[in-house]
């Protein structure tokens, strides 16, 4: 690792909050723009790029950021991420562990575990009951949901609820996601909507991603979490007629 090492971080949850952690802790250099997963574009830190990219000695990196045109003249950028067309590389906090030449604490490979499998990737590592909900009460909190939030999601699984099949339906009364997932996992099914965006989460997922994004643009979705993870579409990129009409197509496919 080179002291002129240089990071840009993306969406915050709770493997960027470890992210930070260590970069903290090895004093190095990185920049900050509080952004979340619907807004984490590259673009936020235009001034970062024009300052650093493509000086000598300096390598620049990117966590978890989308944009891809805005870097292609920077030869020293490089883009740490495990999601979408980076899907099946090891967790950021991982790549970013390797970069420091440092080894991660068990908790954080916790943490990546949560980030690559959610709570089947916890299970996996030998996670105890106790350390998962731990682990998924701190990212829900990392990420920004408010006891408004849990109370939505309680509301919204007792009164929105639907089911076709072994899929479950939820129309959502706040726009995290995540304290609904957490109280009816374990699923094999589940799909969240709002007006403005919707996610898929379970089995079929990735079938569902290789028919979505050949036929939408790449960039209006984010998708991880392996073959049973998660399809979403990028808030901002999509009016309400698209949303129910995309809806109505995975209804019909999973």
């Amino acid at each position: 690792m080179k002291e002129s090492d240089v990071f840009l971080l993306g969406g915050h949850d709770l493997e960027m909050q470890e992210i930070t952690r260590l970069l903290d802790k090895q004093g190095i250099l990185y920049f900050d723009r509080k952004l979340h997963w619907e807004n984490a574009d590259i673009r936020a830190y235009l001034p970062e790029l024009e300052l650093y990219g493509n000086q000598p000695g300096v390598r620049l990196y990117g966590i978890e950021l989308y944009g891809k045109t805005d870097t292609e003249k920077y030869a020293n950028y490089v883009l740490i991420d495990h999601h979408n067309e980076n899907q099946g590389r090891i967790a950021s906090i991982l790549q970013v562990a390797e970069v420091l030449g440092v080894v991660p604490s068990r908790d954080q490979f916790l943490v990546a575990a949560n980030d690559t499998g959610y709570i089947p990737g916890m299970q996996a590592m030998g996670a105890t009951p106790e350390e998962i909900a731990d682990i998924r009460h701190r990212d829900r909190t990392a990420q920004g949901v408010t006891e408004v939030d849990e109370q939505a999601a309680r509301e919204a699984i007792a009164r929105n609820m639907e089911k076709q099949g072994d899929l479950l339906i939820i129309r959502a009364l706040s726009v995290r996601f995540s304290p609904i997932c957490d109280r009816l996992w374990p699923y094999r099914k589940l799909l969240i909507y709002t007006d403005e965006t919707l996610c898929y989460y379970g089995e079929g997922k990735d079938k569902l991603t290789a028919a979505l994004t050949a036929g939408y643009p790449q960039e209006a979705f984010y998708h991880g979490g392996g073959h049973n993870g998660f399809l979403g579409t990028v808030k901002g990129m999509w009016n309400s007629d698209e949303i129910r009409k995309l809806k109505a197509y995975i209804l019909n496919t999973v």
